[in-house]
């Protein structure tokens, strides 16, 4: 259980830090056409922001309920399959935007 609470931890920072990052995108007004980068800003925040939720729901199944009912514990919660499609829409995603010439 040690791995799994750390690595929700890890996620809840990055998640606070990515969320900063969004924050001063919208308070910083930059170019004049943004309508394409408005639209892949709110992609990647929906796919992370879900990633979230179902870590989450596997780290409540894990470390809040593998204390009540320890078979939980092996037994992989309904999302669980969700989090690799997930990774794998948003990083290409992540890693073709600063060298797009329409979204820079």
């Amino acid at each position: 259980t040690g791995p799994i609470l750390i690595g929700t931890l890890l996620a809840y920072l990055l998640l606070g830090a990515y969320l900063i990052q969004v924050a001063h995108y919208l308070l910083n007004p930059g170019g004049t056409n943004r309508s394409i980068k408005n639209v892949v800003v709110a992609f990647v925040t929906v796919l992370e922001l879900t990633s979230v939720l179902v870590l989450s729901e596997n780290a409540w199944r894990v470390l809040c309920l593998g204390q009540v009912n320890p078979t939980s514990v092996f037994v992989h919660s309904k999302g669980a399959p969700v989090t690799p499609v997930l990774n794998g829409l948003g990083t290409p995603v992540l890693i073709h935007l600063p060298y797009d010439p329409l979204v820079t």
